[in-house]
């Protein structure tokens, strides 16, 4: 030993005493080896500590003897401590005993525990199983999986679809019993009376029904009423069938009415003689107002179909509120001219809205027939809104009704060349631009007098014989007075008539002469001209011209022309009062 060490313990020397008891340790104290598997709560490797004999490597002491009954026994004539430090007074004090032996019997002997030795990463091998125990692997519970979220919410959806299915019910009654409410049904064919039948109007009864519509004894003053016959009945809007001319399916449909009723009836005569009418009740006057303004606008313009505007006439003593317009369809057909007149009225009572569409080949229907035949259908809307006015219709013939661009003509004010071919297209006013026909011996585009002067320009299509030049040009002038319009359109008119005098080439002649009574006090004068001007040869350029002068306004009218291709003076006529008429309603 080294000097300086003698003050540390010598690992591995046995102390100077004996210490080893010679007496065998009891049984009991042996390792037992089968022992049962530990408790669910304890750390396995904690059960087993102890139960294993200690590997003799892991005795700091070094290595211990294999035979686990050869146990030393301490020295029984000393009273050492065999678990103090050799060497030190604690070691001569006596053991520790768990308490005094009888007399008579061996002092017990204090078993010595297994040394606590540190856990390392190894933990030995896995205590074995007696055979008693089973062989099969532990069972590990299998996770459980995770509920769908259906699952978890059955209950609750099928609350909510029992819920739906009962709300949907109740809705579907209620809804049912309130149609019924307001559309009762037909009375009993078996002819049974009714208790509680009464010749006055009921206040819940409906404000229209099918019987208001036209029969063929309402159109007896057209035709005989055994020449009608019914050609449809429908009783909602989806259902309807067909449409007044001008009016389609798209007007006023931004009001819903609570009541659409239509009918539709025809006759076998030549004429081919029909009518279609139509009621409409909305949920108040103010919605019957808006739909009733937007047809009296798609009639009056009558744009979306080629149609020729041919007169309108004011109805009284009908409704609150009247409108009609009589408008032809120029058609061919198997070599024939074919010219569908329909004279529309519209009225309008209250919430209530009528609307018929009388046609005729040839001849229109007269406004105040159409008037009288709505005589009892607007009567029965009447007291429904009780409304007890006696009815007595007239017609008096009226300008037709305004239409935008206001002051000029439109696509529907102009005859078609040729009957069932070309549809006008019409080109916003723009600045004058036209040269004229060379005998107006002035600048159309800059003349002196006029405060204001446009233009605008119609073109012929859809008809495969239209000449490449032909076309209208509409100026119209504005003047600070009437005598001022007056004075202009006087000498442009002398213009033209003195044109042959001062150009070798041209020949002009008077075509029509009108007045037009018009939307104000002051009448409309119109003149027409057919001017010709030689290219050489055999070669001319030809107008016609219509010169239309009322109140402050003068139209310039100038239809560009190729050998027949124009109109007849017939036509020159009707669009000289139409001209003069548009130029008073700006």
């Amino acid at each position: 030993m080294v000097d300086g060490e003698s003050g540390r313990a010598r690992r591995a020397w046995g102390p100077d005493e004996s210490e080893i008891d010679d007496t065998p340790v009891q049984d009991v104290y042996r390792a037992r080896r089968g022992s049962a598997d530990p408790e669910p709560d304890q750390d396995p490797t904690d059960a087993g500590l102890g139960d294993e004999p200690a590997a003799a490597d892991d005795v700091a002491g070094g290595p211990v003897d294999d035979d686990p009954t050869s146990v030393v026994e301490p020295d029984t004539g000393a009273s050492a401590n065999p678990f103090a430090r050799p060497g030190s007074d604690a070691a001569q004090a006596p053991a520790p005993t768990s308490g005094a032996a009888p007399s008579g019997e061996e002092p017990a002997v204090t078993p010595i525990p297994a040394p606590v030795l540190p856990r390392s990463t190894f933990q030995g091998p896995a205590p074995r199983r007696s055979a008693l125990s089973t062989t099969s692997p532990d069972e590990v519970p299998e996770p459980q999986a995770q509920q769908h979220w259906f699952d978890a919410h059955r209950g609750r959806l099928f609350g909510f679809a029992a819920a739906g299915l009962v709300i949907a019910l109740v809705l579907g009654l209620g809804g049912y019993f309130i149609s019924r409410g307001l559309n009762p049904q037909p009375a009993d064919p078996s002819g049974s009376p009714s208790a509680t039948a009464s010749p006055s109007a009921s206040p819940s009864a409906a404000p229209a029904q099918v019987a208001d519509l036209l029969t063929g004894e309402d159109l007896a003053a057209l035709a005989p009423a055994s020449e009608w016959a019914e050609v449809s009945t429908t009783e909602s809007v989806s259902e309807h069938e067909g449409f007044p001319i001008c009016i389609t399916g798209e007007v006023g449909e931004q009001v819903n009415p609570t009541h659409s009723l239509q009918r539709s009836l025809g006759t076998t005569t030549d004429d081919k003689l029909a009518a279609l009418h139509r009621i409409d009740v909305y949920a108040n006057p103010e919605s019957a107002t808006t739909v009733m303004d937007a047809r009296i606008a798609a009639l009056s313009a009558c744009s979306d179909v080629p149609v020729l505007i041919v007169r309108a006439a004011e109805i009284s003593g009908l409704a609150e509120r009247t409108f009609q317009l009589t408008v032809l369809e120029q058609g061919f057909h198997e070599g024939k001219d074919v010219n569908t007149y329909h004279t529309v009225l519209l009225t309008q009572e209250g919430s209530a809205l009528q609307l018929v569409d009388a046609k005729r080949l040839n001849e229109p229907v007269a406004a105040d027939a159409v008037a009288t035949a709505l005589v009892r259908p607007q009567t029965a809307l009447n007291e429904a809104q009780g409304v007890e006015d006696a009815l007595a219709p007239t017609a008096a013939e009226t300008v037709v009704p305004p239409a935008e661009p206001k002051g000029w003509l439109i696509t529907s004010d102009l005859p078609r060349i040729r009957p069932g071919q070309g549809r006008w297209q019409a080109r916003p006013a723009q600045a004058v631009s036209i040269t004229g026909t060379g005998c107006e011996d002035l600048t159309l585009a800059s003349p002196t007098g006029p405060t204001k002067g446009e233009e605008t320009k119609f073109s012929l299509t859809q008809d495969d014989q239209v000449p490449a030049i032909f076309g209208i040009d509409q100026v119209l002038y504005t003047f600070d007075t009437p005598q001022a319009a007056a004075q202009f359109s006087s000498r442009l008119g002398k213009n033209l008539t003195d044109c042959a005098k001062r150009v070798n080439t041209a020949k002009v002649e008077k075509t029509v002469a009108v007045t037009t009574p018009t939307a104000v006090e002051a009448q409309g004068s119109s003149v027409g001209f057919l001017v010709t001007q030689s290219q050489g040869g055999k070669a001319s350029s030809s107008f016609q011209v219509l010169l239309s002068v009322v109140d402050t306004k003068v139209s310039y009218t100038v239809i560009t022309t190729e050998g027949d291709y124009r109109f007849t003076d017939e036509q020159l006529t009707e669009l000289a009062n139409r001209i003069a008429v548009r130029a008073s309603q700006a």
